[in-house]
């Protein structure tokens, strides 16, 4: 069976190269969906699953415009138009609008297969952790909620206030509230090129999930 993939950003980023290695255990998700773009390649998640990964269609889904259009072109000239679909959206509305009307999720390309969930950075200082954590958890739980048994959800933060630990109970709290279990695929990081150095935090900003609805 072709994977639907749908892939979810709020913003463009700051320029990122970083790549985490390779995946290939059997049964694990294509190795393309855990690629970090620079902002050259605006939404290089969904490049990957639509060539490389086979995807039967890629849904793209980004707040910026601009950003969409990049990525529209960036899709034609490696020759996977026809399987990438764009929707300018603010994904925190746009998920649980598809939860809710059945129809939209169809025309949207779904049910999806895959989740990617890339945000910017919800909290760019320690006073707004708290609020970031509730981003956090409502963007995973509506992705878990869309996702069949047997779908794949790969979630990340990029923000270092953001620890590994409270973005880990974020996903926890979002599972508990979705009603699903997840198996834990593989835990990321930034590549060595991106290093953390040991008592400068701010150099730890990227943590990446990947989970398996069982």
């Amino acid at each position: 069976m072709r994977m639907k993939t749908a892939t979810m950003d709020r913003a463009r980023r700051r320029t990122d190269t970083s790549s985490p290695p390779k995946d290939t255990r059997p049964g694990a998700p294509p190795s393309g969906g855990v690629l970090f773009p620079p902002e050259a390649r605006p939404l290089g998640f969904a490049l990957p699953p639509a060539a490389a990964g086979g995807a039967a269609g890629v849904r793209c889904v980004d707040v910026s415009e601009a950003a969409l259009d990049l990525a529209a072109t960036n899709s034609r000239l490696n020759g996977l138009g026809e399987r990438m679909s764009f929707t300018c959206a603010d994904v925190l509305g746009y998920l649980p609008r598809l939860i809710r009307d059945k129809r939209l999720l169809s025309a949207e390309g779904g049910p999806f297969d895959l989740i990617v969930l890339d945000p910017p950075a919800f909290t760019k200082s320690r006073s707004t952790v708290r609020h970031a954590a509730k981003g956090y958890l409502e963007i995973n739980q509506a992705a878990m909620r869309l996702l069949p048994r047997g779908g794949y959800l790969a979630t990340c933060s990029c923000s270092h206030f953001m620890t590994r630990d409270l973005l880990a109970r974020a996903v926890a709290e979002a599972a508990h509230s979705a009603n699903v279990q997840l198996k834990q695929v593989q835990e990321l990081q930034q590549a060595p090129d991106h290093p953390i150095l040991w008592g400068v935090p701010e150099t730890h900003y990227l943590d990446f999930f990947i989970f398996q609805v069982v």
